[in-house]
Protein backbone atom coordinates (compact mmCIF):
# COMPACT_ATOMS: atom_id res chain seq x y z
CA UNK A 1 0.00 0.00 0.00
CA UNK A 2 1.44 3.32 -1.24
CA UNK A 3 1.94 5.76 1.41
CA UNK A 4 -1.00 8.13 0.14
CA UNK A 5 -3.66 5.63 0.59
CA UNK A 6 -3.02 5.38 4.23
CA UNK A 7 -5.82 7.19 5.94
CA UNK A 8 -5.36 5.51 9.26
CA UNK A 9 -2.98 5.98 11.49
CA UNK A 10 -2.32 5.86 15.77
CA UNK A 11 -1.92 9.67 15.38
CA UNK A 12 -4.52 10.57 13.01
CA UNK A 13 -6.91 8.39 15.35
CA UNK A 14 -5.72 10.25 18.45
CA UNK A 15 -6.65 13.40 16.44
CA UNK A 16 -9.96 12.18 15.74
CA UNK A 17 -10.81 11.25 19.42
CA UNK A 18 -9.17 14.55 20.27
CA UNK A 19 -11.52 16.38 18.19
CA UNK A 20 -14.70 15.04 18.89
CA UNK A 21 -13.82 15.15 22.81
CA UNK A 22 -12.88 18.77 22.57
CA UNK A 23 -16.32 20.19 20.81
CA UNK A 24 -20.35 19.66 21.36
CA UNK A 25 -21.39 18.64 18.18
CA UNK A 26 -20.57 15.04 16.45
CA UNK A 27 -17.93 15.30 14.17
CA UNK A 28 -17.94 14.42 10.47
CA UNK A 29 -16.11 11.08 9.78
CA UNK A 30 -15.46 9.75 6.23
CA UNK A 31 -18.27 7.72 4.93
CA UNK A 32 -15.13 5.04 4.65
CA UNK A 33 -13.88 5.52 8.19
CA UNK A 34 -15.00 1.89 9.49
CA UNK A 35 -13.72 0.33 6.44
CA UNK A 36 -10.36 2.20 6.97
CA UNK A 37 -10.13 1.46 10.94
CA UNK A 38 -11.05 -2.63 9.99
CA UNK A 39 -7.84 -2.04 7.38
CA UNK A 40 -5.77 -0.37 9.95
CA UNK A 41 -6.55 -3.29 12.58
CA UNK A 42 -5.52 -5.98 9.98
CA UNK A 43 -2.52 -4.51 8.98
CA UNK A 44 -1.71 -4.21 12.70
CA UNK A 45 -2.77 -7.90 12.96
CA UNK A 46 -0.69 -8.84 10.39
CA UNK A 47 2.62 -7.13 11.69
CA UNK A 48 1.85 -8.52 14.91
CA UNK A 49 1.52 -12.60 13.58
CA UNK A 50 4.52 -12.17 11.80
CA UNK A 51 6.64 -11.22 14.37
CA UNK A 52 4.72 -14.33 16.31
CA UNK A 53 5.84 -16.83 13.40
CA UNK A 54 9.37 -15.40 13.61
CA UNK A 55 9.66 -16.21 17.48
CA UNK A 56 10.55 -12.32 18.01
CA UNK A 57 11.62 -11.57 21.41
CA UNK A 58 8.93 -11.28 23.73
CA UNK A 59 9.48 -7.03 24.46
CA UNK A 60 8.63 -6.71 21.02
CA UNK A 61 5.51 -8.74 21.11
CA UNK A 62 4.24 -7.34 24.00
CA UNK A 63 5.20 -3.51 22.74
CA UNK A 64 3.05 -4.77 19.58
CA UNK A 65 0.05 -5.90 22.13
CA UNK A 66 0.33 -2.45 23.74
CA UNK A 67 0.10 -0.93 20.77
CA UNK A 68 -3.09 -3.02 19.89
CA UNK A 69 -4.72 -2.67 23.28
CA UNK A 70 -4.11 1.22 22.91
CA UNK A 71 -5.86 1.60 19.27
CA UNK A 72 -8.95 -0.72 21.36
CA UNK A 73 -8.91 1.68 23.89
CA UNK A 74 -9.19 4.83 21.67
CA UNK A 75 -11.46 3.59 19.51
CA UNK A 76 -13.66 2.64 22.52
CA UNK A 77 -13.51 5.79 23.85
CA UNK A 78 -14.10 7.50 20.52
CA UNK A 79 -17.65 5.35 20.24
CA UNK A 80 -18.90 5.83 23.52
CA UNK A 81 -18.45 9.85 22.89
CA UNK A 82 -20.13 9.73 19.71
CA UNK A 83 -22.82 7.29 21.33
CA UNK A 84 -23.52 9.86 23.86
CA UNK A 85 -24.09 13.11 21.65
CA UNK A 86 -26.22 10.86 19.53
CA UNK A 87 -28.48 9.91 22.31
CA UNK A 88 -28.64 13.31 23.10
CA UNK A 89 -29.96 14.10 19.84
CA UNK A 90 -32.68 11.63 19.90
CA UNK A 91 -33.81 12.68 23.42
CA UNK A 92 -33.62 16.47 21.98
CA UNK A 93 -35.68 15.27 19.53
CA UNK A 94 -38.63 13.62 21.29
CA UNK A 95 -38.78 16.09 24.27
CA UNK A 96 -38.64 19.22 23.03
CA UNK A 97 -39.99 18.30 19.59
CA UNK A 98 -37.16 19.51 17.72
CA UNK A 99 -37.57 17.90 14.38
CA UNK A 100 -35.16 19.89 12.60
CA UNK A 101 -31.89 17.96 13.87
CA UNK A 102 -28.77 17.92 11.74
CA UNK A 103 -27.62 14.05 11.17
CA UNK A 104 -25.40 14.94 8.21
CA UNK A 105 -22.24 14.83 10.51
CA UNK A 106 -23.63 10.69 11.53
CA UNK A 107 -22.00 7.47 9.36
CA UNK A 108 -25.11 5.36 7.60
CA UNK A 109 -24.69 2.79 10.68
CA UNK A 110 -24.93 5.67 13.54
CA UNK A 111 -28.14 6.99 11.63
CA UNK A 112 -30.15 4.20 11.84
CA UNK A 113 -28.83 3.92 15.38
CA UNK A 114 -30.54 7.34 15.44
CA UNK A 115 -33.62 6.63 13.64
CA UNK A 116 -34.52 3.33 16.24
CA UNK A 117 -33.63 4.96 19.33
CA UNK A 118 -35.64 7.94 18.72
CA UNK A 119 -38.62 5.67 18.04
CA UNK A 120 -38.51 3.65 20.97
CA UNK A 121 -38.01 6.87 23.10
CA UNK A 122 -41.33 8.47 21.54
CA UNK A 123 -42.94 5.41 21.90
CA UNK A 124 -42.54 4.51 25.68
CA UNK A 125 -42.90 8.58 26.30
CA UNK A 126 -46.06 8.51 25.00
CA UNK A 127 -47.87 5.30 26.40
CA UNK A 128 -46.02 6.05 29.75
CA UNK A 129 -45.78 9.71 30.92
CA UNK A 130 -49.13 10.47 28.66
CA UNK A 131 -51.03 7.83 29.90
CA UNK A 132 -49.76 8.74 33.37
CA UNK A 133 -51.26 12.59 33.02
CA UNK A 134 -54.35 10.89 31.51
CA UNK A 135 -54.77 8.86 34.61
CA UNK A 136 -54.54 5.63 32.99
CA UNK A 137 -51.68 2.65 34.01
CA UNK A 138 -49.26 2.24 31.43
CA UNK A 139 -49.90 -1.43 30.17
CA UNK A 140 -47.52 -1.28 27.48
CA UNK A 141 -44.30 -3.71 28.67
CA UNK A 142 -46.05 -7.19 27.56
CA UNK A 143 -46.79 -6.11 24.23
CA UNK A 144 -44.50 -4.32 23.36
CA UNK A 145 -40.53 -5.49 25.05
CA UNK A 146 -41.59 -9.22 24.90
CA UNK A 147 -42.93 -9.16 21.39
CA UNK A 148 -41.34 -6.75 19.64
CA UNK A 149 -37.84 -6.79 20.92
CA UNK A 150 -37.32 -9.84 23.19
CA UNK A 151 -38.48 -12.79 21.36
CA UNK A 152 -36.22 -11.39 17.62
CA UNK A 153 -33.34 -11.00 20.16
CA UNK A 154 -33.85 -14.27 21.74
CA UNK A 155 -34.10 -16.22 18.50
CA UNK A 156 -30.85 -13.93 17.04
CA UNK A 157 -29.05 -15.30 19.97
CA UNK A 158 -30.04 -18.90 19.09
CA UNK A 159 -29.16 -18.25 15.90
CA UNK A 160 -25.89 -17.03 16.95
CA UNK A 161 -25.10 -19.52 19.23
CA UNK A 162 -25.35 -22.46 16.49
CA UNK A 163 -23.72 -20.60 13.59
CA UNK A 164 -21.08 -20.38 16.59
CA UNK A 165 -21.25 -24.00 17.33
CA UNK A 166 -20.85 -24.98 13.43
CA UNK A 167 -17.56 -23.02 13.00
CA UNK A 168 -16.10 -23.90 15.75
CA UNK A 169 -13.85 -26.71 16.25
CA UNK A 170 -12.12 -28.21 19.49
CA UNK A 171 -8.27 -29.02 19.63
CA UNK A 172 -5.86 -30.59 21.76
CA UNK A 173 -2.50 -28.67 21.98
CA UNK A 174 0.55 -31.30 21.53
CA UNK A 175 2.51 -27.93 22.74
CA UNK A 176 2.83 -24.70 23.96
CA UNK A 177 1.34 -21.99 21.72
CA UNK A 178 2.12 -18.51 23.12
CA UNK A 179 -0.60 -15.53 22.94
CA UNK A 180 -1.57 -14.27 19.12
CA UNK A 181 -4.37 -12.46 17.82
CA UNK A 182 -6.78 -13.35 15.59
CA UNK A 183 -8.87 -12.12 12.18
CA UNK A 184 -11.12 -10.26 14.45
CA UNK A 185 -8.38 -8.80 16.80
CA UNK A 186 -9.43 -11.33 19.61
CA UNK A 187 -6.40 -12.47 21.51
CA UNK A 188 -6.21 -15.93 22.24
CA UNK A 189 -4.40 -18.12 24.38
CA UNK A 190 -1.17 -18.51 25.50
CA UNK A 191 -2.03 -22.39 25.85
CA UNK A 192 0.05 -25.51 27.68
CA UNK A 193 0.23 -28.78 26.35
CA UNK A 194 -2.57 -31.04 26.69
CA UNK A 195 -4.76 -27.92 26.98
CA UNK A 196 -8.05 -28.24 24.98
CA UNK A 197 -9.35 -25.09 23.02
CA UNK A 198 -12.71 -24.65 20.82
CA UNK A 199 -11.39 -22.55 18.06
CA UNK A 200 -12.12 -20.98 15.00
CA UNK A 201 -11.90 -23.45 12.57
CA UNK A 202 -9.80 -21.42 10.19
CA UNK A 203 -7.81 -20.82 13.07
CA UNK A 204 -7.55 -24.39 14.50
CA UNK A 205 -6.75 -25.89 10.87
CA UNK A 206 -3.86 -23.56 10.75
CA UNK A 207 -2.55 -24.78 14.39
CA UNK A 208 -3.20 -28.24 13.51
CA UNK A 209 -1.48 -27.70 9.55
CA UNK A 210 1.61 -26.58 11.85
CA UNK A 211 1.47 -29.51 14.32
CA UNK A 212 0.90 -27.45 17.18
CA UNK A 213 -2.22 -29.33 18.16
CA UNK A 214 -5.19 -31.99 17.22
CA UNK A 215 -8.08 -32.21 16.52
CA UNK A 216 -10.60 -33.64 19.13
CA UNK A 217 -13.62 -36.15 17.41
CA UNK A 218 -16.93 -36.05 18.72
CA UNK A 219 -16.25 -39.31 20.25
CA UNK A 220 -13.51 -37.92 21.94
CA UNK A 221 -15.18 -35.01 23.66
CA UNK A 222 -18.26 -37.36 24.57
CA UNK A 223 -15.44 -39.58 26.23
CA UNK A 224 -13.55 -36.39 27.91
CA UNK A 225 -17.05 -35.47 29.56
CA UNK A 226 -17.68 -38.68 30.71
CA UNK A 227 -14.09 -38.78 32.37
CA UNK A 228 -14.82 -35.65 33.87
CA UNK A 229 -18.13 -36.39 35.55
CA UNK A 230 -16.42 -39.51 36.94
CA UNK A 231 -13.78 -37.19 38.52
CA UNK A 232 -16.35 -34.98 39.96
CA UNK A 233 -18.54 -37.70 41.51
CA UNK A 234 -15.01 -38.83 43.02
CA UNK A 235 -14.05 -36.07 44.52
Amino acid sequence: MAANDIKITYEVLFDIFRREKNREELQKLDNTFYIDIITYLREKDAILNDKISKNESKEELKKLTIQLENIHKLLRELYDRRERKIIVMALNKVRIHQNIINTSAMLAEEKLFFDKITEDMRYFRVEILEKLIQQQKPALIPCYAADKHQKPIEQEVQSKEIRLEKTLKTIRFITTVPKFVGEEMEIYGPYQENETASLPTKIADILIKKGRAEEITDDQKQQQTIVNEDQQLVS
